[in-house]
């Protein structure tokens, strides 16, 4: 994965932290990191509470220093009442879909969270994703403009709610917000799963069994269907790689520890089968080598 040495020394003690125990070179090496940068950095990807969550264990955190510790533990509490929000509005937007018989999947973020860390508050929520059918995007945009959510769009953007809808029919999704007092909720909408030019014709991804393989998990009290396992790391690996381009620490640890979870549980020949581009089968070879490594 390209990125700083931070990124590096940060792989390495989550590396350190999942050891059963730290060897004495580990400890040595440990003893001349950049703590601050680190917790900064850590802080910056979203990541405190995952790393607030290892440093709980049993003596994993006595080799810690404070000057890392202590603004993880912060931050992993900001973490933790800004998920609870979102979980939250999620649950309500759900509910609301739910009732209005509009089909979504959730996409990233809560869908496997708690499978993936243990729980809901490991890393920072920073939107939420829906996977909406194409023919129901202007009765999803009504029903959100009309709970006070506004268009997400660049400053210098002067067009008209007409403009913004023909805007994102090209793009195949819409991005949305809503401040509610000091904090805000955002909401991106997809009906198409695009890539980047000219990579979105090689791969054509709305050929993919997107909304065939499907699961669902428990959001509050509401069940949102979210994707099964096998099409869950297409759709990371195919983020990190293309959207990510293969940087950020979040979505590679993430993709880590999904495969730490599912990788012996997955169908890697459906997976194969389904991602049956040469390009496609690439991208995935990349990420898992780069995970291994």
């Amino acid at each position: 994965m390209k990125g700083s040495h931070l990124n590096e020394d940060i792989l390495s003690l989550i590396a350190a932290l999942n050891s059963v125990e730290l060897h004495p070179d580990q400890i040595s090496d440990m003893q001349n990191l950049d703590w601050r940068a680190m917790a900064a950095a850590v802080e910056d990807a979203g990541m405190a509470g995952y790393l607030a969550e290892l440093l709980l264990q049993p003596g994993a955190g006595r080799e810690v220093p404070s000057a890392f510790a202590g603004p993880i533990k912060a931050a992993a509490r900001r973490t933790a009442a800004m998920n609870n929000f979102y979980n939250f509005e999620c649950e309500k937007i759900l509910k609301k879909m739910s009732d209005a018989s509009i089909e979504n999947i959730l996409l990233k973020g809560f869908s496997y969270m708690q499978d993936i860390y243990g729980n809901t508050a490991a890393r920072r929520m920073s939107d939420i994703d829906l996977l909406i059918r194409p023919h129901d995007r202007k009765k999803v945009m009504e029903y959100l403009r009309a709970e006070g959510y506004s268009e997400g769009v660049t400053p210098s953007f002067r067009g008209s709610h007409h403009d913004f809808d023909n805007l994102s029919d090209i793009k195949g999704e819409a991005h949305f917000i809503n401040k509610i007092g000091a904090l805000a909720v955002n909401i991106d909408l997809h009906w198409k799963f695009r890539a980047n030019f000219p990579m979105n014709d090689y791969l054509d991804l709305d050929r993919f069994p997107w909304w065939e393989n499907c699961g669902t998990v428990l959001i509050g009290k509401i069940p949102a269907k979210r994707l099964s396992p096998e099409m869950q790391f297409i759709h990371l690996a195919l983020h990190f790689a293309l959207h990510h381009q293969y940087t950020g620490l979040r979505w590679f640890v993430e993709l880590g520890l999904f495969l730490k979870r599912f990788g012996g549980e997955l169908d890697w020949e459906y997976i194969d089968a389904t991602a049956s581009s040469p390009d496609c089968r690439k991208l995935l070879g990349v990420c898992l080598r780069l995970v291994t490594d």
